[in-house]
């Protein structure tokens, strides 16, 4: 089996769909049956690997004989294997992954922030103020907790604190949301009752975000083109936000600008399908010394232009509706085709050049 640091950090890892980086390509059978069985139902990300799985996998893949099999497939070598982490490397990187805070966002929807502060400290937390000469370079250690300065309704817990369980959290009072996805929702900050547009808002927790950011009278418009995770996205924006939230199925590219609601629409958001190379958990393998680029091989980089003209597509459609006075283009990718090279080329479009809007850029 594997040390029991490991099997801490490997269901959070699977469960965000990382599985291609943790194991030789094409991951073994037993691998995708592993993440399939540890990943809920709801989880924020799972790669494609684990979503052509078919949907009674989870049944049969019992834990304990899945982590003995995926043991045997687990590269032990002080090399990488095909580009992939060795052993040796994956416990370096979770003893690091695991002194990560836990963020909780405070759906302020439900409850206000005082309120949450007030609950946790009745069940023994201390709330501590961050000091004001700077961030700590260190997580908490329980019981202490204290509030993001940088996104207000975010508390930064210790790491590892389970709160999956937590009646605020199965009421969406609390959403556990990693610092990283809310600041596009935070850099775009909505004005009260303004219409916004999510153009890939699945699987929904900065389109909850933006609902809070927007009310009171605020409507979010929630565009997912695929069937089962506009049902998910669709649940859970009702639990979290009930009506200020409209979910719709239907692909962002063939929304037409001109048409209702869409023409009225003065604030989007566009977080698109990236690489996913800026994950927190990736970035340890994926980054450069000194924070280069991230090197990559031929094959990747030509899945990696194929993204980047994706996301102008995508880009160049945001910045066509005519009354959006702000729009926040976010990835979760460290590659600059994804990034700089997308915002560079959608602002040297020729629709763009003859547009009379002018069009302030910030990275």
């Amino acid at each position: 089996m594997f040390p029991r640091l490991v099997r801490s950090a490997l269901r959070p890892t699977l469960k965000r769909g990382l599985l291609r980086e943790l194991f030789t390509a094409p991951p073994p059978p037993t691998a995708t049956a592993l993440a399939k069985a540890l990943a809920s139902a709801d989880a924020d990300t799972l790669n494609t690997v684990l979503e052509s799985l078919p949907p009674d996998a989870k049944k049969r893949a019992g834990l304990q004989w899945a982590m003995a099999e995926l043991e045997g497939e687990f590269t032990k070598a002080d090399k990488n294997a095909d580009g992939k982490l060795s052993y040796k490397e994956f416990r370096a990187w979770a003893e690091e992954a695991a002194r990560l805070p836990r963020y909780v966002r405070v759906n302020t929807l439900k409850m206000t922030l005082d309120a949450a502060v007030a609950v946790l400290c009745a069940e023994g937390w201390t709330h501590v103020p961050v000091p004001t000469e700077g961030i700590p370079s260190a997580p908490p250690e329980p019981p202490l907790f204290w509030v993001d300065p940088h996104v207000p309704s975010l508390l930064v817990m210790p790491p590892e604190t389970e709160l999956h369980e937590h009646a605020l959290v199965q009421s969406s009072a609390l959403i556990l949301q990693d610092k990283a996805s809310c600041l596009a929702p935070a850099a775009l900050a909505p004005r009260p009752g303004e219409l916004i547009l999510d153009c890939c808002a699945a699987p929904g927790n900065k389109t909850t975000q933006l609902a809070a950011l927007s009310a009171p009278n605020g409507l979010v418009i929630a565009c997912e083109r695929d069937a089962r995770r506009a049902g998910v996205l669709r649940a859970r924006a009702a639990q979290a936000a009930g009506s200020a939230i409209r979910v719709m199925q239907i692909d962002f590219l063939s929304i037409d600008v001109k048409e209702s609601p869409y023409c009225d629409v003065t604030a989007v958001q566009l977080d698109p399908t990236c690489s996913g190379s800026g994950m927190v958990e990736r970035a340890g393998f994926q980054l450069a010394p000194e924070g280069g680029a991230a090197a990559v091989d031929g094959g990747q980089a030509e899945r990696l232009a194929a993204l980047g003209a994706m996301q102008l597509e995508l880009v160049l459609h945001a910045l066509s509706f005519p009354k959006a006075r702000v729009v926040v283009y976010s990835t979760c990718s460290v590659h600059p085709v994804e990034d700089e090279l997308v915002v560079r080329a959608a602002l040297r479009a020729p629709a763009i050049g003859e547009s009379s809007r002018p069009i302030a850029c910030r990275v």
